[in-house]
């Protein structure tokens, strides 16, 4: 094996690794069910007499409850009764990037997108493809979003941490500094910015930004995981704990 293969396999491993690690350590990160990588989501049951409304509400509850796998099955017979309709989509997307599932959440993503221009499947699809390590694909459908939806925070946090995650830590922290500071930001946006920081070697900044929202103790173990990061030029697919898919 060649130099540049052992190094794009080495990447690949620390950057799995790394995703891992990262997703119990934000404190406000929600708490999420399971869905085995690469398994198909199963095909949804009988139709029953439930109305479209009624699964989508009884999706939103299993999925709350850490379903995944029911919930994006639920999702899907919604999507089958009204083909039109949007928000099984989104909900499918959402679910299924929680579970970690980028590949098949972009899929539901992009059959969103097909029913019509909405900017909550713009912002997704960009997630699940920063979750597969498809950056700059994911950097034209944020900005796609902010076009639909100028100031927008949510969107804005996760353009500057894929611009982070793609070796453009600079960049990262000219957007997220403003959003950062704002009284109104979240937890997430702080510590997207710590991510940044440590990211273009501002180790003392990347500490004080993470103790705004995690203890030492955590602060410390992240900036352990963001040196693996840097050390493999910020490229890797983004710590799901992270990015925000919206729901």
């Amino acid at each position: 094996m060649d130099r540049a293969c052992s190094r794009s396999s080495l990447r690949s491993r620390a950057a799995r690794w790394v995703a891992l690690a990262l997703l119990p350590l934000l404190a406000a990160c929600e708490s999420e069910g399971k869905l085995n990588l690469g398994e198909e989501v199963p095909a949804p049951p009988p139709a029953t007499t439930a109305s479209p409304d009624q699964l989508m509400r009884l999706a939103a509850s299993t999925r709350a409850g850490g379903d995944l796998a029911t919930a994006a099955r639920l999702y899907s017979r919604a999507h089958a009764a009204e083909p039109g309709r949007i928000e099984p989509l989104l909900g499918l997307g959402a679910t299924l990037a929680a579970a970690g599932a980028g590949p098949a959440a972009a899929d539901a993503y992009r059959a969103a997108l097909e029913v019509h221009e909405d900017v909550r499947a713009r912002n997704g699809l960009g997630v699940c493809l920063d979750l597969i390590g498809q950056h700059a694909a994911a950097q034209d459908q944020y900005r796609r979003a902010l076009e639909l939806a100028p100031g927008d925070r949510q969107i804005a946090s996760n353009l500057a941490l894929s611009l982070a995650l793609s070796g453009r830590p600079e960049e990262a922290i000219a957007l997220l500094e403003p959003l950062a500071r704002d009284p109104a930001a979240s937890p997430r946006m702080r510590q997207n910015l710590a991510l940044a920081y440590r990211l273009a070697g501002r180790t003392e900044a990347a500490r004080q930004t993470g103790r705004l929202d995690l203890d030492p103790a955590a602060v410390e173990r992240n900036l352990g995981y963001y040196e693996t990061l840097r050390a493999l030029g910020g490229e890797a697919p983004a710590p799901g704990a992270y990015l925000d898919a919206g729901s």
